[in-house]
């Protein structure tokens, strides 16, 4: 999701995606939880995390959209 929204941010993208449904397509969280399970490797309890990135800021993946829009840098150096 975090690569979807600098495509947002740097005007790559012509809409706001599903972030969520995008992710799951790509990622297949589902089958690494169920090959996990059968070989006992504990796993998260939930797909979504937070990191503090390089810069200070926290991606939270539980709102993508928000993310996308709160910089005040983006496309061309234009303000947000």
């Amino acid at each position: 999701m975090w690569f979807l929204t600098q495509l947002q941010r740097w005007g790559l993208l012509k809409q706001q995606p599903d972030y969520l449904t995008v992710a799951r397509a790509i990622n297949r969280t589902d089958i690494y939880r169920q090959a996990a399970s059968a070989l006992q490797i504990a796993v998260p309890q939930s797909e979504m995390r937070r990191s503090t990135l390089i810069d200070g800021k926290v991606w939270d993946g539980s709102n993508p959209a928000a993310w996308a829009t709160d910089f005040a840098i983006t496309r061309r150096g234009e303000p947000a």
